[in-house]
């Protein structure tokens, strides 16, 4: 996702037009279990801050443009 954002903030930067995008890594849903093993997920625990998964809301507060503090900008 980073690399796709990269290419198109490239394509459509000169008109003025910014790309975003939210990354939160490994999140805590029943999603994420049945493919990874243990380890794997001690493993992403030990690469993340706080050694614990992602939960729902902290992807979904980092996303959302109207939360405390955030800039609300639209081009076009």
């Amino acid at each position: 996702m980073e690399h796709l954002t990269n290419a198109f903030a490239k394509e459509v930067g000169a008109r003025g037009i910014t790309a975003n995008c939210v990354a939160p890594g490994p999140l805590n849903t029943s999603f994420y279990y049945p493919v990874e093993t243990d380890e794997s997920i001690a493993g992403a625990k030990a690469r993340s801050i706080g050694n614990r998964l992602g939960e729902i809301h902290d992807a979904r507060s980092s996303a959302n443009p109207n939360r405390r503090g955030s800039r609300r900008r639209r081009s076009g």
